[in-house]
C-alpha cells in the first residue's frame, strides 16, 4: 500500500427516468453543474499526479499537466459563469475548455518527442 490517498469523488448519479421529470431549465442546470464539478474534481486529480521518483514532470509532460492545470481553470470558470446565469461568458469558457481537451486527446494519443518539441516551439511563438 502506498501513502498517497486520493479523495473521494462524490459521483453524479445520472437517471433518466428523474431527468424526464425535469420541468425547468434549472433541474437541468443543477445536472449540469454537478456534473461539472465532479469531473473538474477528477481533472484536478489528474492534474497534481507526479512520478513516485522525482514529484516533477519532465519537460514533455509538463505540456500535459500543464493543458490539465488550464482545463481544470476553465471548468471552474464555466461553472462560476454558469451559476451567475452568465450564459455567454459560460459558452466562451465552454469554447476553450473543447479546444483544450482536443489538444489534450492529440498530445496523448500522438506522444512524441517530435510532437512535443514542435508543440513548444510553435507555443514560445506567442
Amino acid at each position: 500500500m502506498h501513502k498517497y490517498k486520493l479523495p473521494e469523488i462524490k459521483k453524479v448519479i445520472i437517471d433518466p427516468e428523474i431527468i424526464k421529470r425535469f420541468k425547468v431549465e434549472d433541474d437541468f442546470t443543477k445536472l449540469s453543474l454537478d456534473i461539472m464539478i465532479e469531473v473538474g474534481s477528477y481533472i484536478c486529480v489528474a492534474a497534481n499526479i507526479f512520478p513516485v521518483k522525482t514529484k516533477a514532470w519532465d519537460l514533455d509532460w509538463a505540456i500535459i499537466g500543464g493543458h490539465l492545470v488550464r482545463l481544470y481553470k476553465l471548468i471552474s470558470a464555466m461553472l462560476d459563469q454558469t451559476c451567475q446565469r452568465k450564459r455567454e461568458t459560460s459558452f466562451i469558457f465552454s469554447r476553450l475548455a473543447f479546444e483544450c481537451i482536443i489538444n489534450l486527446r492529440y498530445l496523448i494519443k500522438h506522444e512524441s518527442d517530435e510532437i512535443f518539441k514542435s508543440y513548444r516551439k510553435y507555443s514560445l511563438q506567442h
